[in-house]
């Protein structure tokens, strides 16, 4: 429970709207872990007897816990320049006393890597700010061929401090770039999600939940584009039409009208199933789109439906709505195209219409 409560601390978000919870995570765990590192080293420097380095590691230390603490304080920015030059100074400090060979200067790769992924500041500065890094590394090892260490370490001090800091640097990077990962991660899930929810609103009627007419024209671009591959036997489409639809609104009302378009449509889906699609094609109009049926197979299917339709009244506020509808159905040929089959599913509708509605032409 205890490292449950630790790590919702350490991940607790940021108050400030302007200042992201990734950066703030990203500078604690970066100042915790170089706090533990200092520790570490304190403990060393005591058992070497060395007092003024006890001392500064000890200060190092407590900075960091500072940097860890203004986090929370809504001063993720503040936290994030801190803790970067603070970096930088010991680095400095610790290359003037005990020289190239404790190790330290590799830091400045995680300091690197941590102004990419923490910095507000543009591309182009960051990359300075990364030349800048990279030409401090050399001054750095320049200074120390010129200039002696004013604390001579050991070969195993140079190995036990070599060790520490590998250990530590690595546990830095591992951390920096799993929650850079992992937020990239997130936010590339997101923006797949939200593709899919703009091409689902794009494509989608949203008082029937079908198709829309845009989208049918798509899926059935598709289907002649298989039929003429000779990937697909048959193809057929239907045009739909509720009859008298303009009494129903006036009588019952609009809303009235929408929960007739909604109910329908309920009903077409559970009653084509996976053997065919169908969109609102406008107003009360529907296309029905059957991939492997001919026209026989749909005529069976569209008059099985349209039985359905005739024995689902459409209950609205304690009013049983009964409607029915004419089907025109048209199955795709060689001489056909997309606007023709369409054209001449709808033609036979309207035949159905002058011939007493309520029926199937095909």
């Amino acid at each position: 429970m205890i490292h449950k409560k630790i790590g919702a601390f350490i991940v607790q978000d940021v108050q400030n709207p302007n200042e992201t919870k990734t950066t703030a995570v990203t500078l604690r765990l970066y100042a915790l872990i170089l706090s533990v590192y200092f520790l570490v080293l304190f403990c060393v420097c005591c058992f070497l007897r060395d007092v003024p380095s006890s001392l500064l590691t000890l200060i190092c230390g407590i900075l960091y816990v500072f940097a860890f603490r203004i986090t929370y304080l809504n001063h993720t920015h503040f936290a994030s320049v801190f803790s970067q030059l603070l970096t930088l100074l010991w680095i400095t400090v610790f290359i003037q006393r005990f020289g190239w060979d404790c190790g330290v200067q590799h830091f400045l790769f995680v300091l690197l890597v941590l102004n990419f992924a923490v910095s507000f500041h543009r591309i182009r500065t960051k990359i300075f700010v990364g030349i800048c890094t990279c030409a401090y590394r050399l001054l750095l090892y320049s200074y120390t061929r010129y200039h002696l260490p004013v604390i001579q370490l050991s070969t195993d001090a140079s190995i036990c401090i070599q060790t520490i800091d590998t250990l530590f640097i690595f546990a830095e990077l591992i951390t920096v770039m799993i929650i850079f990962t992992q937020n990239s991660q997130q936010m590339e899930h997101k923006l797949i999600r939200y593709n899919l929810e703009l091409e689902h609103i794009a494509s989608t009627d949203p008082l029937t939940g079908l198709f829309n007419r845009w989208q049918m024209y798509k899926r059935l671009e598709t289907c002649i584009s298989r039929y003429t591959q000779h990937k697909l036997q048959t193809l057929t489409v239907a045009m739909g039409d509720i009859d008298f639809f303009k009494h129903v609104n006036d009588t019952y009302g609009h809303d009235a009208g929408d929960e007739v378009l909604r109910t329908l449509s309920r009903l077409f889906c559970t009653v084509i199933g996976e053997k065919g699609e169908v969109c609102r094609w406008g107003g009360e109009e529907f296309l029905f789109v059957f991939p492997g049926m001919d026209m026989e197979e749909v005529q069976l299917l569209m008059s099985d439906l349209l039985d359905d339709i005739r024995h689902t009244p459409v209950l609205y506020e304690r009013e049983l709505i009964h409607v029915t509808m004419t089907f025109g159905v048209e199955e795709f040929g060689r001489n056909h195209t997309m606007e023709s089959v369409i054209q001449e599913a709808d033609r036979k509708l309207y035949l159905g219409k002058e011939s007493g509605r309520n029926r199937v032409i095909y």
